[in-house]
């Protein structure tokens, strides 16, 4: 498994590109499996910051990436 530390849109739209070409994927591809427009993959390759996170993570999610999360305290989230 490779894990990828993102800071940044721009970091997290350069990988989602990246996969989506490894994989032979067009943008009317990912938009398709997963139900976002066109522009919505456009916008999240760019690196746009206003983006919902519920569709960023149904590209994710299309593509086959996860998402995990690191917190800076030990407790438990209540």
């Amino acid at each position: 498994m490779v894990q990828h530390v993102v800071t940044s849109m721009d970091e997290l739209g350069s990988l989602v590109r990246l996969y989506r070409k490894k994989q032979g994927l067009t943008q009317d591809d990912v938009a398709l499996m997963s139900n976002v427009g066109r522009r919505f993959v456009i916008e999240l390759e760019q690196g746009k910051s206003t983006l919902q996170i519920s569709k960023v993570l149904q590209v994710l999610q299309a593509l086959g990436v996860g998402l995990l999360l690191q917190v800076g305290w030990d407790e438990d989230i209540k």
